[in-house]
C-alpha cells in the first residue's frame, strides 16, 4: 500500500459499523511461546483493552457473558506464563462485568485504578462512567511514586486532552523496578479536519507544537525529573504516535527514541487496523538502566490492541 493510500485510510475520519473481532490467537494457542520467557527478571505484560469495545459489542450481538477479551485475560492471569505485573490502558469499569475485574484482582496480592482525567458522567444504566484509565495488577506491592496531571498544552488549558502521569516502584528479589505506564492523546482527526492529509502528514512526522507532542515532551521532562541513574525504569503503553508509517516515524516517537533504549526491535503492528485506521504500531516500550530479556507482541484476541510482553532485569 504505497503512503498516500495509507494515509487517506488512516486519517478517514468516517465511523466504521459492525466491526467483527479479527481472528487472533488465544493463549491456549502460543504454548511455543512459554519455553521463550525467561525465567529470571520481572515479567511485565501492557494490553490496551479499548474499554471494551469490540467484546462490548460481541455480547450485545450474540447474548455472551464472557467473551474473548476476558477469556484470554483469565487465562493469562492464571497460566504458568502470568505476569508478575499486568497494566490495562483503556481500562473501563463499566465494560467488564464485576465477576471478571474481581477475577483478575483475586489473582494478583495488589492493585490500583488510576482514572482518567475527564470528568466522570453516569451512564444510561446509572453506572459512573470511568472511563480509559490504567489498571496496574502486580504480586508485588505496589509503591506510587507520582500521580499527577499530564499536560497536552503548554497553557494547561485544555483538560479534555490532558492525561494522567504515574510511576510506580515494585520490588523483586531485592531488585527495585520503576514503572510508568502510558496513554497518550490522538490529535490527528482533529488536525485532519483543519489541516487536510499533507498538513497532517507533516504534523505526525515533524510536528513538535501538536497536542501529542507537548504531551510527549512533558512526558519526558518528567522522566528525566524521575529516574533514578541506578534504578531500572520501564516506560510502557500507547504514546499514539508510530514507529514506522510507510517507513515514516512519528515525531514523538523519535524523540522517546533518542532518550531511552528501545526494547523492540521492529516494527511489528501493535494496533490491528478497525476499519478507520490501518495497522500499525503505536504502542511502544522504553528502557533506562535495565537489560531487555525477552520483548515480543502477542497476537491475543480481545482487543484492537495487541499485548506487549517484556521481561526486564537490572544492566
Amino acid at each position: 500500500m504505497n503512503l498516500v493510500l495509507k494515509l487517506i485510510i488512516l486519517l478517514n475520519i468516517s465511523h466504521a459499523q459492525n466491526i467483527e473481532l479479527a481472528s487472533f490467537t488465544s493463549v491456549d494457542q502460543i504454548e511455543n511461546e512459554v519455553a521463550n520467557i525467561p525465567k529470571k527478571g520481572l515479567k511485565v505484560v501492557w494490553w490496551n483493552i479499548d474499554c471494551g469495545l469490540e467484546t462490548s459489542e460481541v455480547k450485545i450481538r450474540s447474548n455472551l457473558r464472557t467473551t474473548n477479551l476476558e477469556a484470554n485475560l483469565k487465562k493469562l492471569t492464571s497460566s504458568s506464563f502470568k505476569p508478575d505485573v499486568l497494566i490495562l490502558g483503556e481500562y473501563c469499569p463499566y465494560s467488564m462485568s464485576e465477576e471478571d475485574q474481581r477475577f483478575l484482582k483475586d489473582a494478583f496480592k495488589d492493585n490500583h485504578h488510576v482514572e482518567r482525567n475527564i470528568p466522570r458522567f453516569t451512564t444510561a444504566s446509572g453506572k459512573v462512567n470511568q472511563r480509559n484509565g490504567f489498571l496496574i495488577l502486580s504480586d508485588y506491592p505496589i509503591d506510587v511514586l507520582k500521580e499527577e496531571t499530564l499536560h497536552a498544552k503548554e497553557d494547561k488549558s485544555d483538560s479534555r486532552s490532558d492525561r494522567k502521569y504515574i510511576l510506580f516502584k515494585v520490588q523483586k528479589n531485592n531488585q527495585d523496578f520503576m514503572i510508568n505506564p502510558v496513554h497518550l492523546v490522538n490529535p490527528w482527526r482533529e488536525i485532519y479536519n483543519n489541516d487536510g492529509l499533507f498538513g497532517t502528514f507533516s504534523e505526525i512526522t515533524y510536528g513538535s507544537q501538536n497536542l501529542n507532542s507537548i504531551q510527549i515532551k512533558n512526558l519526558l521532562a518528567k522522566y528525566n525529573e524521575n529516574k533514578l541513574s541506578n534504578t531500572p525504569y520501564l516506560m510502557i503503553g500507547d504514546f499514539n504516535s508510530p514507529g514506522s508509517l510507510s517507513g515514516f516515524s512519528g515525531w514523538g516517537f523519535n524523540q522517546l527514541n533518542k532518550q531511552m533504549d528501545r526494547l523492540f526491535s521492529g516494527h511489528d503492528d501493535t494496533f490491528i487496523g478497525d476499519g478507520v485506521f490501518p495497522s500499525t504500531d503505536i504502542d511502544h516500550a522504553f528502557g533506562h538502566s535495565l537489560e531487555s530479556l525477552y520483548a515480543e507482541i502477542w497476537p491475543l484476541d480481545g482487543s484492537r490492541h495487541l499485548p506487549l510482553y517484556v521481561v526486564i532485569d537490572a544492566q
